[in-house]
């Protein structure tokens, strides 16, 4: 049933790659190719799990791609001639900031690094080696305190290395990686902080964010401002080399953690394709919706009211963990879990057509609206649909306190720099 699953899938990615008129940043199409490339996966482990999937999950995962492409199509259906008249409305120039402002926004956020240092520097140090590994548990038992002043200058550099990360894009292709190196190779210093500050956090999302917004950006750039270069065949070269340097860096990261050289790929399968099969096992026993409305979809939000009102209960951000045939683990189960666990099958339909309807507004104001802030917004919110193989991150993190804090970062930030009043984004 898995490589009928593939596929359907594949069927359908190409089915949605048509009419939505070859539009990458499709909600639908990105929700599509997630579940593929997790079915992809799944098939590599099957052999190891013992855990193929039954005709119930395959119809849930159609369904889940299909009501979302139904959302996306009464938004798209509507928009769609605005949204294609006003792609080429915008003459672009280089997005320049003054000097001293980036230095002072560098300052602050290396400030920030040396601080998160000082913070787990006898962390990071078990029996003279560097390891992740240790200091990621000190992490998940709370051993590790965060005060405010830290936590505002971590926010403060994580959002500033996102804007960053997207000036260079942009300028990049206006002028050519060389010209952009050579002019303004402080912006892309200005993105190290972040890169720092993911490592150091021990979390895989962490890559795989910033992975998702430098393609995002890449793709609604490259369309804007009409890159000579920008072809399908250029963009899935440029995905599968993504995708490459992300495994890259992920066999890295698990040597940090500790994790074996000979069991990094096992570990990538594990992590990539295990959720499509836990996801099989938890329909198989489903005896219907949870007791706490949102229990799961909601838990960041009732974290955040928890803080307000106590009476409010805590969501569930951990999941019970599946145990497969050869001793192998895992509690991620994909979005479809956390909706069907939580509104029940036709609550699942819903939220799915939902998420399609939220989606696509999203995209059409970011295409009309030619805004640093609603592109970043958009392209950090991407991440949550790619997400949601593993998560329902769509609900939880973006409305938790922590992803509320980050995003008025990037705001705040960007005031700054629009205040300097030295960027010049559009011209009409």
């Amino acid at each position: 049933m898995l490589i009928i699953l593939l596929v359907l899938l594949i069927c359908i990615d190409i089915y949605i790659f048509k009419i939505v008129n070859k539009d990458y940043l499709s909600p639908s199409l990105i929700t599509c190719c997630i579940y593929t490339v997790g079915t992809f996966f799944s098939i590599l482990g099957n052999k190891k799990w013992e855990g193929n999937i039954t005709f119930l999950t395959v119809l849930v995962i159609v369904t889940a791609v299909i009501f979302t492409l139904i959302g996306e199509i009464i938004i798209r259906g509507k928009w769609n001639n605005n949204n294609n008249n006003n792609n080429n409305k915008f003459n672009y120039k280089i997005i320049d900031i003054p000097l001293f402002i980036t230095i002072i926004i560098l300052g602050v956020s290396i400030l920030a690094c040396i601080y998160n240092y000082q913070n787990i520097r006898e962390y990071l140090i078990s029996d003279d080696n560097f390891s992740l590994f240790y200091l990621r548990n000190m992490m998940l038992n709370g051993n590790i305190q965060n005060n405010f002043i830290l936590v505002i200058l971590s926010f403060f550099a994580q959002a500033a290395g996102y804007i960053y990360l997207y000036i260079f894009i942009t300028n990049t292709l206006l002028i050519g990686i060389k010209n952009c190196l050579r002019k303004y190779f402080i912006h892309l210093i200005a993105v190290l902080p972040l890169i720092f500050l993911t490592i150091i956090s021990t979390s895989r999302t962490g890559y795989i964010n910033i992975f998702v917004f430098i393609l995002v950006v890449y793709l609604l750039q490259s369309k804007r401002i009409g890159d000579k270069n920008f072809s399908m065949f250029n963009v899935v070269k440029k995905v599968i080399l993504a995708i490459v340097a992300f495994f890259i860096i992920f066999s890295f990261i698990g040597e940090l953690r500790n994790i074996e050289e000979k069991d990094t790929e096992n570990y990538f399968v594990l992590y990539a394709g295990s959720p499509i099969v836990a996801l099989n096992s938890y329909l198989n026993e489903y005896i219907g919706p949870n007791d706490i409305f949102g229990e799961e979809t909601l838990a960041g939000l009732r974290g955040t009211m928890n803080k307000f009102i106590p009476n409010i209960e805590q969501g569930n951000f951990f999941l019970e963990y599946t145990y497969f045939s050869n001793g192998d683990s895992t509690n991620v189960y994909s979005l479809i879990r956390s909706l069907i666990a939580d509104y029940g099958y036709i609550g699942f339909m819903c939220m799915e057509i939902m998420i399609g309807i939220f989606y696509m507004c999203f995209l059409v104001i970011v295409r009309n609206k030619n805004y640093i802030l609603f592109d970043i917004y958009f392209a950090m919110f991407i991440y949550y649909l790619v997400q949601q193989l593993f998560t329902p991150t769509i609900f939880t993190s973006f409305m938790s306190i922590t992803q509320i804090a980050l995003f008025a970062f990037i705001f705040f930030i960007n005031f700054i720099l629009k205040f300097s009043k030295k960027i010049k984004i559009r011209l009409n």
